[in-house]
């Protein structure tokens, strides 16, 4: 039996920390009998090791029926029976996705799709999409205000990324409920409480040594940070790209020892008061249920299980204290730049003077050499002058020079007299 993972995410599941895992055990993985291959499309750039695109990404650029990825999609079980892909652009992309995947299916006759997709508590995920927009962009909107504001970018992601039940319905419909494994985003629902050893079972694969394991990626910023960067991005005269290489490691730096490692959730504490996180999660929970019904044949009917996210809000202290630090380690790095740049300066103009030096030298010599010449062609006219002037006086105190010298004297009274 042939069969086709595809693994779609969705964002903010952890897809980034599982395609590292996934590149880096290649190998392992092929002995286990999952094939996972390294495909970059003309399109797509650093697919597999760092971008959500993973090793699939360029299937969803441009049409997905054309010969070219019909062929590609048919050379992969040529060596192989089971084949992993992953990416996320198939969510956040592909408008219809069941469109997409009976196409997909349209390439096979003996092979069967099965869709991996995890998804996050809706809150969480709005939450940390986000973050992101902070962290990355000139966004300055608190996050209680994305709740219920028409801001384009937070609107789409509420409309577009949180209607979990619509989305799985279309691709359930095409590769059948028994073929969309389904997948919440939870410590205390993942097997072994681990996402890589949650992932690998639905592989069929039980967790064995030999894999190397992978540090989780995409850190999440603390809510003093992110408050701070918040502030910061109303800085309209700074572009979003020069403010986060100027700021970003600063920002960071102090939040690193809260990382999670090895592929486990990274945990952040919320911003929004579980009054909110409730009054937003009670607009989904008649499409969780029915996930956690249709999906996960769940008794308790409840997709999500996980005990709400503590709330931290920041105080103008900490704010303060966050900035304090923040530009005190701005100024030192700018400092240590600055001291480092003045040492190349200075190195680089002592190199020029003894350049200046050596070349002053060199012109000296040139110059030297050069009167050396003026003087001896000097002395040799002097000479000549010397000779001709004795030839003169030699002339004029001759015997023909004196006997001539009344027809001279006569000649001169003509001319004078003319």
């Amino acid at each position: 039996m042939k069969i086709l993972y595809v693994h779609i995410g969705t964002p903010k599941t952890g897809t980034s920390t599982l395609q590292h895992f996934l590149i880096k055990n290649r190998n392992q993985l092929e002995q286990k009998g999952v094939f996972y291959p390294i495909w970059n499309g003309p399109q797509t750039a650093g697919g597999g090791e760092d971008a959500v695109d993973g090793n699939f990404g360029w299937i969803t650029r441009n049409s997905i029926v054309c010969e070219e990825k019909k062929s590609r999609m048919l050379s992969l079980f040529e060596k192989h029976d089971v084949v992993l892909l992953s990416t996320e652009n198939i969510w956040l992309e592909v408008q219809d996705k069941g469109e997409f995947f009976n196409k997909l299916k349209n390439y096979y006759t003996d092979v069967t799709i099965k869709v991996i997709v995890y998804l996050r508590k809706q809150v969480d995920y709005l939450e940390s999409q986000y973050r992101e927009c902070i962290r990355v962009g000139n966004h300055t909107i608190s996050v209680k205000e994305c709740l219920d504001s028409d801001n384009n970018v937070i609107k789409f992601i509420r409309e577009k990324g949180c209607n979990y039940y619509q989305e799985l319905a279309s691709i359930a419909q095409v590769v059948g409920k028994e073929n969309l494994l389904v997948r919440p985003y939870e410590k205390i629902q993942f097997k072994n409480g681990n996402l890589i050893d949650d992932f690998l079972s639905l592989l069929a694969i039980n967790e064995e040594d030999g894999f190397i394991l992978t540090s989780n990626y995409n850190f999440s910023m603390s809510n003093r940070t992110l408050e701070l960067k918040r502030l910061m991005n109303a800085v309209d005269t700074c572009e979003s790209k020069k403010m986060n290489e100027l700021f970003y490691d600063i920002l960071m730096k102090n939040d690193f020892k809260n990382i999670g490692v090895d592929g486990k959730v990274a945990h952040f504490k919320s911003q929004l008061k579980e009054i909110d996180r409730d009054e937003f999660m009670k607009k989904f929970e008649k499409e969780n249920r029915n996930i956690a019904i249709e999906y996960l044949d769940k008794e308790n009917e409840c997709l999500f299980e996980e005990e709400a996210t503590e709330c931290e809000e920041v105080s103008t202290e900490e704010l303060l204290e966050q900035s304090i630090r923040t530009f005190t380690a701005i100024n030192i790095q700018l400092h240590e730049q600055f001291e480092s740049e003045n040492f190349k300066l200075r190195e680089a103009l002592l190199k020029l003077e003894k350049e200046i030096i050596s070349i002053n030298l060199e012109v000296k010599e040139e110059i030297s050499k050069l009167d050396d010449k003026h003087r001896h062609e000097l002395e040799t006219l002097e000479k000549k002058l010397m000779n001709k002037q004795a030839e003169l006086d030699a002339i004029k105190n001759g015997y023909s020079w004196k006997i001539t010298a009344p027809l001279r004297k006569i000649r001169r009274l003509i001319v004078k007299n003319k």
